[in-house]
């Protein structure tokens, strides 16, 4: 587990985890599932802000997650999940991109860019 998560890049994680769940590892079956099932862009952005986090203040950390969560409610995937799992409960997201291959990185850079005047204070 500790090697999987210490991958510095999320295709290699989900690689590493496919080829413990391929050697019958039922655990990394079942985080494979987990990975599979979620928002491409969801799990971009939250790989990359648990590792931008750890080397930030709690105050940045804040503003980080104000700054994601302000673009995520402008974006699809957040309406496509409630709409799969709560609106039509067809638990059938379509996700826009439609996996990590098609992911820009510039579009996760936007998650993390400030908001300018609408940046979050803390005072």
């Amino acid at each position: 587990i500790a090697t999987w998560f210490s991958a510095n890049a999320l295709p290699h994680l989900v690689e590493c985890v496919s080829l413990a769940a391929e050697n019958g590892n039922s655990f990394a079956a079942g985080v494979l599932k987990n990975l599979r099932r979620n928002s491409p862009t969801s799990l971009s952005i939250a790989f990359r802000q648990i590792r931008t986090g750890a080397e930030l203040s709690m105050e940045e950390c804040m503003a980080m997650e104000f700054r994601i969560v302000s673009r995520m409610l402008v974006g699809h995937d957040f309406y496509e999940g409630i709409r799969a799992a709560v609106i039509d409960k067809d638990r059938n997201p379509q996700w826009k991109p439609v996996s990590l291959d098609a992911i820009n990185p510039a579009d996760i850079d936007g998650y993390f860019a400030p908001l300018g005047e609408k940046e979050l204070t803390i005072p």
